[in-house]
């Protein structure tokens, strides 16, 4: 977070040229947001590997529509928008993972 504050700004400047601007504040939060959606990306895999499609979509399409409803509902910013969807988005996704994973057992399969 101390490198994204002091240099992410230069740098995205220097890459995409100084007519794109984006604060620190905005360059963390996205940093933050990247940090959940590799969770969310693990929780699904762990609910995957328990054989849990639908809970794995589940979470997955709930995180994505909670998302796409902050950026279309929320009377701030966009860049605001954008950080808090990006993090609430996927960590309703990975709260869904969560509460299903105790109560999800694989389908049972019978011996051949």
């Amino acid at each position: 977070a101390v490198f994204v504050w002091a240099w992410g700004a230069p740098l995205i400047g220097f890459l995409f040229g100084d007519g794109f601007v984006l604060s620190p504040s905005t360059l963390i939060g996205l940093v933050i947001a990247s940090g959940g959606l590799g969770a969310l990306t693990v929780s699904g895999a762990a609910v995957l590997s328990m054989k849990r499609h639908n809970l794995f979509s589940a979470g997955w399409l709930l995180s994505a529509g909670v998302a796409i409803g902050l950026l279309a509902f929320l009377p701030i910013s966009l860049e605001a928008r954008v950080v808090l969807a990006l993090v609430i988005g996927p960590l309703v996704g990975i709260l869904v993972h969560l509460v299903g994973m105790p109560r999800s057992r694989p389908p049972h399969t019978e011996a051949s």
